[in-house]
């Protein structure tokens, strides 16, 4: 059908024109003869089967290029393949061969940290052992203790009282120290009361008479043991060297005692005659030079003073003190004095031992007998 709606009105004889002139072309063909027919449908499908023939061709090249694209596709991408899984061969032999070599390493390792941790168990084995055995000794040394002592807190505190008591009378023949000798006697007599037993009234009252006897101790140590001494240092003054001539600090020369009748020489009185003219000053002497009289007084001045500790020393009880003083004068003697004045004073100071010179302090002998017939008591029963 034909839309009017687009296309303009056609004229009626222009319809049957075109009606007619179709029909003309439809009766023409069919009043041709068959063999003109034939020939015209010859030539008409010449030209169609060149045609197809060489479409032929071409699409059969073009299919036989994409079989060879295809077939090289394929060998690239299966060599591609086969060398991919080459290489993750590789990778996975050399992936396995380096966890076998940490495994083995960590292996090693950890055996040889085992060995340790077994060494180490079997030493605190055995440090366990020796501990249980000793811990064994220790248990049958105190069984034994107790089975000699009994245990009683009697004979402990009396085995304490014992030890206080030797450490005071060691400390006064030894060291000469009160002061430590009456706090153990005191610390012996407290713990004496605490046991509350009549039967040690005679040690108490004993441990109280020796507490007393040393608090109003004072050692008097005679100074006639340091007679001797000072006789010897007393033969040196006024001077400790034999006499030398007077040095004059204002001329440098010596002088010499004149006798009252002698005349003086030209010499001399050419001298005094050109001091009187002159000042003269001698650069190389200190203004404050001391004469050799002088150094001799100030060196015997030093000595006294050492005596003088020596006395000290004694009088105070002090043995280091008295020891430090006879070094210091041995030194004195032996830089100051000669040989022929040095033997005697030598001799005094080695005569003054300490034995001779500190008499002994109060002895602990009847305490420590009437404790010891106490503790003989105490093991009878």
């Amino acid at each position: 059908m034909t839309d009017k709606t687009n296309h303009p009105e056609l004229s009626e004889d222009t319809i049957k024109q075109a009606a007619e002139a179709v029909l003309n072309e439809e009766n023409g063909v069919e009043d041709l003869p068959e063999s003109e027919i034939m020939e015209e449908n010859e030539a008409a499908e010449t030209p169609t089967k060149t045609k197809g023939s060489s479409l032929a061709t071409l699409l059969g090249g073009t299919a036989l290029l994409l079989s060879l694209g295809g077939i090289g596709t394929g060998y690239y991408l299966y060599n591609q393949n086969s060398t991919q899984q080459h290489n993750d061969a590789d990778s996975a032999a050399t992936i396995e061969e380096s966890l076998s070599t940490k495994t083995a390493d960590l292996a090693a390792q950890l055996d040889e940290k085992f060995g340790h941790v077994n060494a180490s168990v079997n030493e605190s084995a055995q440090a366990l052992q020796s501990l249980d055995q000793r811990q064994q000794q220790l248990e049958d040394n105190l069984n034994l203790i107790r089975s000699q002592t009994n245990g009683s807190k009697r004979d402990w505190s009396l085995a304490g009282i014992q030890y206080l008591i030797q450490i005071a009378a060691d400390r006064l023949a030894f060291m000469r120290d009160r002061g430590t000798a009456v706090a153990a006697l005191q610390t012996a007599q407290s713990r004496l009361a605490k046991l509350g037993d009549a039967s040690f009234e005679a040690l108490s009252r004993r441990l109280n008479d020796d507490i007393r006897m040393l608090e109003n101790y004072q050692a008097n140590n005679p100074l006639d043991a340091l007679e001797a001494l000072g006789n010897e240092i007393s033969k040196l003054a006024p001077t400790p060297t034999a006499s030398q001539p007077k040095v004059a600090l204002d001329t440098g020369e010596t002088q010499l005692a004149e006798n009252n009748d002698a005349s003086p020489s030209l010499k001399a009185s050419l001298q005094n005659s050109l001091l009187k003219r002159f000042r003269v000053r001698h650069h190389d002497q200190p203004l404050n030079a001391l004469n050799k009289n002088t150094i001799d007084w100030q060196n015997m001045s030093i000595l006294q003073l050492r005596m003088e500790g020596l006395k000290l020393a004694l009088q105070q009880d002090n043995q280091t003190a008295f020891k430090h003083a006879q070094v210091s004068i041995r030194q004195w003697v032996v830089t100051h004095l000669q040989a022929e004045q040095q033997q005697p004073i030598l001799l005094a100071l080695d005569n003054l031992t300490l034995d001779n010179v500190f008499p002994p302090p109060p002895n602990l002998e009847e305490t420590q007998s009437i404790l010891r017939a106490l503790l003989h008591q105490a093991g009878s029963a």
